[in-house]
């Protein structure tokens, strides 16, 4: 698993009570059958990052995927 404090991540947030729904709704991973959503909330971690903050680095191992609930992200190659 993840080790944590991982050196981009912020400390998880608490999950919200209508975190499947707000996935089911969402544009890339709405179409997943729920219990994959169900999934998803159960093994991932709520987290909010301030703008401009750095989430991971160019080379740096993937290690996470990440859904997008709201705001934006810039990709810089």
């Amino acid at each position: 698993g993840m080790m944590w404090p991982h050196p981009f991540m912020p400390t998880p947030l608490p999950t919200p009570p209508d975190l499947t729904e707000r996935l089911a709704s969402h544009a890339t991973v709405g179409t997943a059958p729920p219990p994959e959503l169900a999934w998803l909330v159960a093994h991932g971690v709520l987290m909010e990052f301030a703008a401009g903050e750095v989430i991971t680095v160019k080379g740096a191992a993937v290690a996470s995927l990440f859904v997008l609930l709201e705001g934006h992200v810039a990709i810089f190659i």
